[in-house]
């Protein structure tokens, strides 16, 4: 984990020994080089009523270097896997990609929200990515989402999707994957 180096201070003569080299220094240069950062997947389709709000369950972690996905365990009703936590604090890169199967009208949306110990959702991080009506059963609605927040340590950020019309969410479009992804990108 990053450590300040702000925080220390030298008098001239004193000896700097190999721990505080090593931690400012060597473990400091590792962490830049491979910072916080989880993506998950899931594998299967998840359904979503008439009016529904879902919180999206992402079951399999493709990459996690720090303990992001799902590292504060079940949050009230909602299990490990349905949420990434920010490690450290700073400016963090979220990122989402879902696709909703074909429908003939209505329309989806993504709602981002921190999740509290208790199972509730605030709406402190809430921002929208909509879509539809749609106009033939043809069309597949795919909404990805991309923003930077800024994040204090053990926020729990979730995607909740909403559809007005019963719909289910792919587990795999082609090639294209559901994804959720946070990505520690600096400090505050």
């Amino acid at each position: 984990m990053w450590t300040d180096p702000a925080a220390l201070t030298f008098a001239d003569g004193a000896k700097v020994g190999a721990t505080i080299l090593n931690r400012e220094i060597r473990d400091n240069l590792r962490f830049l080089h491979n910072p916080p950062s989880a993506t998950a997947t899931h594998d299967s389709d998840q359904s979503i009523s008439t009016n529904d709000y879902v919180v999206m369950n992402y079951g399999r972690t493709l990459r996690d270097t720090a303990g992001i996905h799902g590292g504060a365990g079940d949050l009230g009703p909602y299990p490990a896997s349905s949420h990434m936590r920010a490690v450290i604090a700073g400016i963090w890169l979220h990122s989402t990609y879902l696709t909703f199967a074909a429908t003939a009208n209505g329309y989806r949306a993504l709602i981002r929200g921190s999740l509290g110990a208790n199972g509730f959702i605030s709406p402190d991080l809430k921002r929208m990515r909509a879509s539809g009506p749609d106009t033939t059963n043809a069309t597949v609605t795919s909404l990805p989402f991309t923003c930077q927040l800024p994040l204090a340590v053990d926020t729990n950020v979730v995607i909740i999707a909403l559809s007005s019309v019963p719909v289910n969410i792919e587990a795999k479009l082609g090639v294209r994957q559901p994804l959720h992804g946070l990505h520690w990108l600096g400090g505050s």
